[in-house]
């Protein structure tokens, strides 16, 4: 077991004088995730462009706003141009003279808010570049006919041209152009963006009879399906549902199939087959409680005091070798793991390791944090609890792509923001300590509490932020009862991300509040979410 051993030395690091970097010793630390996270901080904070170069050659990934932090006082003039030509918005672009910057900034967007004259002239000073041979159509998109004729630029601009140029494309279209599209590689794209906007009246029907010649993806087959549910074409909606029930690779989207066959129907075999699934989401939990049944798989473990831990969950460096480690190593590998992570201080680690063992059939709930909120109410716990869980697993030394920090994913923005609120001075490290994270994750709750009434609703703007989540309200999203929503709505967020977030974080809140005490009307939860 020779992996199993180097894990034991790996978390063996944090009680061996293993520290957390500062700005003089961050040279010493390994590439990594966290070491890019501490970089990135520390680029911020230097004006010494030297040592911002030193700096920037440990990264291990470099993502557009990491690089924008590192040019921001670099020596490398020639790409602080480059930054400076992607920046230009729409009305600079026509003072620009160099043809290389203009083609670096415009976007179809971009084009999009200018006038007919005004893109004809950068169309000519780019000498009609043919990476932008899209541009003349914007001056066509309210003819039909002519945008028929550029399947791939059609795509190009529904995509990437903004709402105001996708609705200006939400025509009749012959049903041959959807079979133009259909082998394009942002096909599936188009038809899930247009499904999703209540503002496309005219491919919706359109798409009700669109006929693939080739195979689909079974996300695709649902936004389909929704569309013939939303007008009505419940029969071949059921065919859909049925295939994605029977084919799709993930348990939560074959039961999300189910239950819109139950919505459909009301038929409780659907329910029943709900309440067998491995999956812990809304549907099965909603099926289970319909039917006075149980969910196996559900677990709260729980932890002998004595036990000394293997790991710091707050070390995010000994965290991302903890997840390189899990992903090369075999499931029995991962089993065998267990015991060295069962303590109070390690379970979320211990949790996340159960998971692979039982190869996601188990599912458990850990409360790692109740030192930090012993005063909340349970339902605030259960929140917490469910954002953390859903966020980062509940480890403390969690650290995104986009560096938000620690179990409840603060990002650095937000952490400072709540630090001048509550009169604290914090550093780099600061978030991935519990003791503050947890209190600043309340803080923002408690913000996001203060408008939003619901916990989906909190999840959402957790997740999107508030002013994403009023766009979505301002689309007419859960605003008016149907037979359908609150799900329909639910589906039909734009950010693919906080779709699903919303709903695994609403899965978790109630599984936690029956943990602590406080049994959730499911039913009823749903049908607060519209007035």
């Amino acid at each position: 077991m020779a992996k199993r051993e180097h894990l034991f030395a790996l978390c063996l690091l944090p009680f061996l004088g293993w520290a957390l970097p500062t700005p003089q010793t961050i040279d010493e630390f390994p590439r990594s995730h966290a070491k890019d996270f501490y970089l990135w901080s520390y680029m911020q904070e230097s004006n010494d462009a030297k040592r911002i170069d030193e700096l920037f050659a440990q990264s291990s990934h470099v993502s557009l706003k990491y690089y924008q932090t590192y040019l921001k006082n670099s020596s490398h003039e020639a790409d602080k141009e480059a930054l400076r030509c992607m920046q230009l918005d729409s009305a600079s672009l026509l003072d620009e003279k160099q043809p290389t910057c203009i083609t670096l900034a415009l976007t179809p967007y971009k084009a999009s808010l200018l006038s007919s004259k005004e893109r004809a002239t950068l169309w000519k000073r780019i000498d009609k570049h043919p990476l932008f041979d899209w541009m003349p159509l914007l001056d066509h998109i309210n003819d039909a006919r002519s945008v028929q004729k550029e399947p791939e630029h059609f795509l190009r601009l529904f995509i990437e041209g903004g709402s105001t140029t996708k609705q200006r494309l939400n025509h009749h279209y012959d049903a041959s152009f959807y079979h133009k599209l259909e082998p394009l590689k942002e096909f599936e794209k188009f038809v899930e963006r247009a499904i999703i906007d209540t503002k496309m009246a005219k491919i919706h029907r359109e798409l009700l009879f669109f006929q693939p010649k080739t195979a689909l993806s079974t996300q695709t087959i649902f936004y389909l399906a929704l569309n013939k549910i939303a007008y009505g074409h419940f029969a071949r909606a059921k065919e859909d549902l049925h295939t994605i029930a029977k084919h799709d690779y993930l348990q939560s989207n074959r039961d999300k199939a189910t239950f819109w066959l139950y919505q459909l129907t009301k038929e409780q075999r659907y329910l029943e087959q709900l309440t067998h699934s491995t999956d812990v989401n809304i549907y099965s939990l909603l099926a289970a409680q319909k039917l006075k049944k149980e969910l196996v798989g559900i677990y709260a473990p729980s932890f002998e005091e004595s036990r000394i831990p293997k790991i710091i969950e707050s070390d995010p460096f000994t965290w991302g070798k903890m997840m390189r480690i899990n992903k090369q190593a075999s499931t029995q590998e991962v089993c065998e793991m267990l015991v060295d992570y069962d303590s109070p201080l390690s379970q979320s680690t211990f949790a996340f390791l159960l998971e692979r063992c039982g190869k996601y059939t188990i599912h458990p709930y850990v409360m790692p944090f109740d030192t930090y909120i012993k005063s909340k109410e349970p339902l605030e716990k259960a929140l917490l609890y469910a954002i953390g869980r859903q966020e980062s697993r509940l480890i403390a030394g969690g650290l995104s792509s986009v560096f938000a920090q620690g179990a409840l994913q603060i990002m650095p923005f937000l952490s400072k923001a709540i630090a001048k609120e509550r009169h604290e001075t914090i550093d780099e490290s600061t978030m991935f300590d519990p003791e503050y994270n947890i209190p600043y994750a309340l803080h923002h709750l408690r913000f996001l509490s203060k408008r939003l009434s619901h916990p989906l609703y909190i999840a959402y703007a957790y997740n999107g932020g508030m002013g994403y989540l009023k766009g979505e309200f301002a689309r007419g999203l859960f605003q008016e009862k149907g037979r359908f929503e609150p799900f329909m709505s639910m589906e039909r967020l734009t950010y693919a991300e906080t779709r699903e977030y919303g709903k695994k974080v609403l899965a978790n809140y109630i599984v936690y509040a029956q943990l602590l005490g406080k049994e959730i009307a499911i039913e009823e939860l749903f049908d607060t979410l519209v007035p």
